[in-house]
């Protein structure tokens, strides 16, 4: 779990952090991977966080593209830019984020 906080963390943080509002709207992203990503959550990310995200999650292994495009659609229901920011500066999540990451990565965990 600490690498994929790393790894979102600098994912989002590298690509420019996206828009980070609210919003109700869908986000479809077809990343260079093979796999379309949508973003259904409260928090929309642009399609570079998208982009970086699963480019960082997959480490290049297509058999993890599923799993991290279900991770982004997860904590896009409660983790902001802002929280991924936070966590660059800081190298660590407050506990409401890294709840939010634990229970995005398990319920993805049979997602491949």
């Amino acid at each position: 779990m600490r690498y994929l906080v790393g790894a979102a963390c600098l994912a989002l943080v590298a690509a420019g952090c996206g828009s980070g509002g609210k919003s109700l709207a869908t986000t479809t992203t077809t990343t260079a991977a093979t796999t379309p990503v949508t973003v259904s959550g409260t928090y929309r990310y642009s399609r570079n966080v998208i982009n970086s995200f699963m480019r960082t999650c997959t480490q290049g292994n297509a058999a993890k593209e599923d799993y991290c495009a279900c991770v982004i659609d997860k904590l896009s229901e409660s983790v902001s830019t802002r929280d991924f920011a936070r966590i660059a500066r800081t190298g660590r999540a407050v506990p409401r984020v890294a709840r939010a990451i634990r229970r995005a990565t398990a319920a993805c965990a049979g997602t491949s």
